[in-house]
């Protein structure tokens, strides 16, 4: 069954020509999508569905629609300024629908379009946009381009989704077929099968652990009852709610009958409360089974490599970093811009929903959510899809690239560049509003209630590993928590510090 993605227009009733050529356009944009076999359809509303019942448009505005373009003369109406502001705390609040402003182009900067733009800049702070169209041809062209973008990030968002659901089913083979390697190993020695601890995370927070803590989770010869097995910080957090959910308040939770695996998520993000109740009706459901206990490791910076061709074409590039090229730092305001003008530049990011990627979303907001070359980027799921990105991934009207990564997500074979012509290669740190950009490299892992409401009991397992990296950190195999009224799920066993 096709998702249906419901857009709205609004704007003044008289331009119902306007709204007329964009719902043409809209049909025309659903026969492409069914001869590429998109698993979207679109449609669309306007005053024509509604007449002047105003409660149903808002209606559809707040509840029903995805997207709400706003086509805009030189002036904008009582009843269309209200659709805005709706439209923009509904957005605030769920993140949906998403707005487009079209705006006519003018000559004269008149009260009426002052008014627009201050109303702008209320709904979306100094960096507001809007999109300016000259005739509505023009307007159903850029219409239709913003369009195809929303849908192609929709779709991007469902194969992520198809893959998630894939690389699942792997993830739970690897897991069975790692424990049962395990408890016969264990049997045949006649020793009791310990817990496996499973790390999930990202790339970038298991280098710094190797690097900083000299503890390996990809190839740890000591620790033989061990699996790291990458994914995005997001979908590790689940792992560990869904571990808690699963397992009932024990006094006995060593007990190789009641504990199959333990997960440690290892996260290049800072997490809340919320990353960890997102899909439950309530932190209650979590809070009264565990909680979930972090350390901190540290900090990793934020860096860009630049990989260009011709050199020719790179000095353009790089014409906004010049004054700052001796400490090697790339404003991220100059990026943003330099990305957003240049569609020759292919964009290389990890993947959504991963700390590195959330951070860069928000720093480089036009780049994924503005610009027409939104969503024009490929991902490198790890280390390794770096090394191909030359020879395969790179088409011949592309003259270079850009990889989103940090200091502990970099590319390990440099060989790939061109030795014989070093500055067709630059690695760039992110700095904003004056200061380089970092991301919190973190260890989060569950523990369980006891049958005394205030005491929660850790695994063994994680007690040794935490102990490990970190002899002076001084806790048991039960944490205690007496603060009257304390609803956090999350507890720091060593707190992030600046």
């Amino acid at each position: 069954m096709k998702k249906q993605i419901p857009i709205f227009i609004a704007g003044a009733k008289s331009f119902r020509e306007q709204r007329v050529a964009l719902k043409a356009m809209a049909n025309d944009l659903n026969t492409e999508f069914s001869d590429q076999k998109k698993d979207v359809v679109i449609y669309m509303c306007s005053y024509e569905n509604f007449g002047d019942h105003q409660q149903e448009y808002d209606q559809f505005i707040a509840d029903v629609a995805d997207l709400v373009i706003f086509v805009l003369d030189g002036d904008i109406g009582r009843h269309t300024e209200d659709e805005f502001r709706l439209a923009v705390s509904e957005y605030k609040k769920e993140d949906m629908p998403k707005v487009l402003v079209f705006l006519k182009d003018f000559d004269q900067h008149t009260p009426g379009i002052q008014k627009i733009e201050k109303l702008l800049e209320e709904a979306f702070g100094p960096e507001f946009y809007y999109i300016p169209y000259s005739s509505t041809e023009d307007l159903c062209t850029k219409a239709k381009e913003r369009i195809q973008q929303h849908v192609n990030r929709y779709q991007h968002r469902i194969n992520i989704i198809r893959r998630a659901i894939a690389a699942g089913f792997v993830f739970l083979l690897m897991i069975a077929c790692f424990i049962t390697a395990n408890f016969f190993s264990n049997r045949d020695n006649k020793t009791q099968p310990e817990p496996a601890l499973i790390f999930v995370g990202g790339g970038s927070a298991s280098n710094y652990l190797d690097s900083c803590y000299h503890y390996d989770v990809r190839h740890n010869e000591d620790e033989k009852n061990s699996l790291f097995i990458n994914m995005p910080s997001g979908d590790s957090y689940s792992l560990l709610t869904d571990w808690i959910l699963e397992h009932q308040n024990s006094d006995t939770i060593d007990d190789s009958n009641n504990n199959f695996f333990y997960p440690v998520s290892l996260s290049a993000s800072c997490a809340t409360d919320a990353h960890f109740t997102k899909n439950l009706e309530s932190a209650n459901k979590l809070s009264d089974k565990g909680i979930i206990l972090g350390y901190h490791m540290g900090y990793d910076t934020l860096c860009v490599h630049f990989f260009v061709r011709d050199t020719t074409h790179f000095r353009i590039l790089t014409s906004g970093i010049r004054e700052v090229q001796k400490v090697d730092t790339i404003d991220a305001n100059v990026l943003d811009s330099l990305l957003s003008k240049d569609s020759s530049i292919a964009i290389f990011s990890t993947r959504d929903n991963s700390g590195t990627f959330t951070i860069y979303d928000v720093l480089l907001d036009s780049i994924f959510s503005k610009n027409r070359i939104a969503g024009k980027r490929d991902i490198f799921s790890n280390e390794d899809a770096f090394i191909e990105l030359c020879n395969k991934k790179i088409a011949e009207n592309i003259s270079g690239f850009v990889v989103l990564a940090s200091h502990y997500y970099h590319p390990k074979k440099m060989d790939i560049f061109d030795q014989k012509n070093p500055n067709t290669h630059y690695i760039r740190y992110i700095r904003y509003q004056g200061s380089i950009q970092r991301k919190s490299m973190n260890i989060y892992f569950p523990a369980l209630k006891t049958h005394k409401s205030h005491i929660y009991q850790i695994p063994t397992v994680a007690h040794s590993f935490i102990h490990t990296i970190d002899p002076k950190i001084n806790f048991g195999t039960t944490y205690e928590n007496e603060t009257t009224g304390d609803t956090n799920i999350i507890h720091y066993i060593r707190e992030p510090k600046d």
